[in-house]
């Protein structure tokens, strides 16, 4: 508790991490520095700032914890050998929200030693989390461009532009920046990949769209374009994490240039290879099902096999 608190520089937010009070993470300050003899946190300034020796109680913990990630690495890895194994998924929002369940099912089926635990995120975390051994393999957007990564293409999704039913007529036929220029844009949140990726074709066409509306939550996102509030430029599978409003909107092809995004799975590399290609295989056949059943009608040929 003491290195977390030295770490994020409030006792407030450490005590976020460990679900207990700030005074509770302040008295474990306070023993740990009667423990070692010196004073680890400057607490006259915001945020706290570590003494030399508080930075180096840091270092030293933050060391041990690669040491410890290691080992749990390869305790896990033997275990896998021996055909039981608790296997960490990590999954993009937009595959949490979707197919998962089906996911899991299958792979648990096909497995029943597997113990499986799912870990719901944005790509840039999954990939962090990859690399620090607090999952096993993940299901992600990130190129994954990482040294000691290995990933397998499982899809290629095509981005359109979701427009509110009753708008079709008005906007189909038009290009890109005559669309933005008179609806909204409503966003993927810049911390996402899906958000990052718009973001980056938009600069590249000169396309200055107003922010007014970004969310993290793709299902927001079909909800805001159902009920009217402007246009989105998203994919097939976020569209699927709104369902619930999918009478109230309409899929066209995204206009000018295109853009798409691949879906994969990372693993590290020499580590759970037989599952992690056994995943890519399964949600690979799971998405492409899916995806056929609920957009052959609404936006044919707007996905494919990576």
């Amino acid at each position: 508790m003491a290195a977390s608190a030295i770490e994020a520089g409030s006792m407030r937010d450490a005590a976020g991490r460990f679900a207990v009070s700030p005074s509770a993470i302040s008295q474990a300050v306070r023993k740990a520095e009667e423990h070692f003899g010196a004073k680890l946190l400057h607490r006259d300034v915001r945020p706290l700032m570590p003494t030399a020796a508080g930075q180096a109680l840091l270092s030293e913990m933050q060391s041990l914890d690669v040491i410890l990630d290691g080992i749990a690495g390869k305790v896990r890895a033997a275990a896998a050998a021996s055909g039981a194994v608790d296997l960490r998924i990590g999954l993009v929002d937009t595959v949490a929200g979707t197919i998962a369940a089906r996911i899991f099912r299958h792979m648990g089926a096909a497995r029943p030693a597997l113990r499986l635990t799912g870990v719901s995120g944005l790509s840039s975390e999954l990939g962090e989390a990859l690399s620090r051994r607090r999952i096993d393999v993940a299901i992600t957007c990130d190129p994954a461009e990482r040294a000691g990564f290995e990933v397998r293409p499982i899809l290629i999704e095509h981005y359109v532009l979701l427009v509110q039913g009753s708008a079709v007529a008005a906007i189909e036929g038009r290009g890109l920046r005559e669309i933005l220029d008179a609806h909204v844009l409503v966003r993927h949140s810049q911390r996402s990949y899906v958000g990052a990726q718009v973001d980056q074709h938009l600069r590249k066409a000169d396309i200055a769209a107003r922010r007014v509306f970004e969310f993290d939550m793709s299902d927001a996102i079909v909800a805001m374009v159902a009920n009217g509030a402007g246009v989105a430029i998203t994919t097939p599978l976020c569209i699927l994490q709104g369902l619930a409003h999918i009478e109230g909107v309409s899929v066209l092809p995204l206009p000018g240039p295109g853009l798409a995004r691949q879906l994969l799975v990372a693993s590290r590399r020499g580590e759970f290879e037989v599952y992690a290609n056994e995943l890519a295989a399964v949600a690979q056949n799971i998405l492409l099902a899916e995806l056929s059943r609920r957009f052959a009608g609404l936006a044919p040929g707007i996905f494919g096999k990576a």
